[in-house]
């Protein structure tokens, strides 16, 4: 975080942040002490005790401020750490400050401004919801065996939103029919927060157009075992939550495929992913030519998940599965226009509308 702020500074302004956050800038009663200063601020004129005039407190800097609301806030309730612009890790307590707890300085209080700066709750409406938010929050970090104490926000995240069960191969049957020359399934994902790696959440959603499992082409056990459906008069929507230290759409467009590839009988998705679109094919053609590739998906960029999707892929067998590019999130005006089928738009929006389900 220190690093991303500084990078966003000027050459003057990262010096002054860094000796500032690093304890070694030297304030004007230091300076004091050893001549130089007579320890009055050089910008306001005011005595000055500790560097934190300077970050917080001098009236002629206040004014050049783009945060106002910074102005207001009494930084002798901050800690010391926070004054100097280091962060801490997020307590998961949301009924306290941030960082967990409510900062006091020979007894003082602090006043609105401050508290609903540094994440205190300031009304008895807020501290009500605050209240009920917390009792949740402890409630799943106990259905995960976690220990609110003893892990920041980011560790109990990063823990709930893993995968704790064990590695599950779920495989198709053979199937001996070849690919449908029309799209008959249609594969989405949707990443969120891809910029942050403990918050980002992925889905997967497929969309199989006119399928009804109660009349006809009914539910694999693999697709059992890899989402949850549910069934619309227009067709079928399977989804399932992609988890994990890290991840990105084009893993959530991967795990689509594998749920699309589980299907009992021939199948012919349809994505708006090229890059998923290019390996699939890849692996196809090893399997089409009865070649083993020399990739090792062990130090592949999500490849436990191509793993599993080239092995779902050779049980199936490669005759009967084909993928064909479509246009994601088409306009009616690219329907209109003849450059996207309506079929392709609504079997697209809706493996989309499937992906986010789960996020």
């Amino acid at each position: 975080m220190i690093k991303k702020i500084i990078s966003g500074l000027g050459p003057k302004e990262q010096k002054i942040y860094n000796h500032i956050s690093s304890g070694g800038a030297w304030s004007d009663a230091h300076l004091q002490d050893i001549g130089p200063s007579d320890g009055k601020c050089v910008h306001c004129g005011q005595d000055v005790q500790d560097i934190s005039h300077i970050t917080w407190n001098c009236p002629k800097i206040n004014q050049h401020r783009k945060i106002n609301d910074l102005k207001e806030v009494d930084s002798d309730m901050l800690p010391v750490f926070i004054k100097h612009g280091i962060p801490k890790a997020m307590s998961t307590n949301v009924e306290e400050v941030f960082w967990g707890k409510v900062p006091m300085a020979d007894g003082k209080q602090c006043n609105r401004q401050t508290l609903e700066a540094i994440g205190k709750q300031a009304t008895s409406k807020r501290k009500v919801v605050a209240s009920c938010k917390h009792q949740e929050i402890k409630d799943v970090l106990k259905g995960n065996n976690l220990i609110p104490g003893n892990c920041n926000a980011r560790q109990c995240f990063q823990q709930i939103k893993a995968n704790k069960q064990p590695p599950h191969l779920a495989l198709p049957y053979r199937c001996h029919r070849p690919a449908p020359a029309d799209i008959n399934v249609y594969t989405d994902g949707s990443w969120i927060n891809p910029l942050q790696q403990y918050l980002g959440l992925g889905g997967a959603g497929v969309w199989w157009p006119g399928r009804n499992p109660s009349v006809q082409h009914r539910l694999s056990q693999a697709e059992r075992d890899l989402a949850h459906c549910k069934q619309y008069p227009s067709g079928l929507m399977l989804y399932a939550p992609i988890g994990g230290f890290s991840g990105s759409s084009t893993r959530t467009e991967l795990a689509a495929a594998i749920i699309a590839l589980a299907a009992n009988g021939p199948i012919h998705i349809g994505t708006d992913s090229q890059a998923m679109l290019d390996r699939a094919q890849w692996i196809l053609k090893h399997l089409r030519k009865g070649k083993r590739h020399k990739t090792n998906w062990q130090t592949t960029p999500d490849g436990d998940l191509w793993h599993h999707f080239e092995e779902a892929a050779r049980a199936k067998g490669w005759k009967s599965i084909r993928i064909t590019k479509v246009k994601g999130h088409a306009t009616q005006m690219q329907v209109d226009g003849g450059a996207v089928k309506d079929c392709d738009k609504a079997g697209n929006d809706q493996a989309d509308q499937a992906a986010d389900i789960v996020v």
